[in-house]
């Protein structure tokens, strides 16, 4: 039975046209396996049935150059544009970036910091490990140009309702990707992620010859 739904499922069609990858059906069946190891400790069945997942290829080798994305920032608005700047200058998860805060921000020594306790009492970062990542000039100047124009509307920032850097119209960014795929189409980019701009952070750093330590370090890869 467990077989025939997983040939089921590659039958099947997502929301997105596309058959549904393995790795997809991986994750309900590894759930489904779950569910019968408690029924086996629960004694509800009498033996777990052997459950056998397909082989994942999730290696991915796409970056993106610097005239792709320049052409990217070309077809993006304003908001979009000053994401895209922090995740090509920092190597920063999108949540990482859409969830930073200013009192992550150190102008005084050029830094983000990344896995201080968040109000809310989770850490701000996927591997639970604190951060400080180098802020570029480039960088610098267009957090300090918001900080100035957040300033100057008023907007609810900074009248304590919300801390977060990167806000459209006065209200948090908690999205972007429907406007980086069209930003990508209008640039005629094809076949790249948001996730892609990480990868290609890393990459251009440990070509231009930095430490691959370092690197990890700053990215917060394994």
């Amino acid at each position: 039975m467990i077989e025939a739904y997983k040939q089921q499922r590659l039958a099947d069609t997502s929301r997105g046209g596309r058959p549904p990858k393995p790795a997809t059906i991986n994750r309900e069946v590894a759930f489904l396996r779950s569910l019968l190891v408690l029924a086996a400790r629960d004694r509800l069945i009498d033996r777990i049935p052997y459950v056998e997942l397909f082989d994942e290829n999730n290696e991915r080798d796409r970056i993106a150059t610097l005239e792709e994305f320049q052409a990217i920032l070309k077809q993006s608005d304003e908001h979009l544009k000053e994401i895209l700047l922090c995740l090509w200058d920092t190597g920063m998860r999108k949540r990482e970036a859409l969830k930073l805060e200013w009192d992550r921000i150190d102008f005084k020594n050029d830094v983000i910091k990344l896995g201080a306790l968040a109000k809310d009492g989770q850490v701000d970062t996927k591997a639970k490990q604190a951060r400080a990542i180098p802020m570029s000039p480039r960088l610098k100047a267009l957090l300090l140009a918001i900080w100035q124009r957040e300033r100057g509307a008023k907007v609810s920032s900074l009248s304590g309702r919300t801390n977060r850097v990167f806000l459209f119209r006065g209200k948090p960014i908690d999205r972007f990707d429907r406007a980086f795929k069209t930003a990508c189409r209008k640039a005629r980019v094809e076949g790249l992620w948001i996730h892609d701009i990480r990868a290609t952070f890393a990459t251009r750093k440990i070509a231009d010859g930095f430490d691959r330590d370092w690197v990890k370090m700053i990215t917060g890869h394994k």
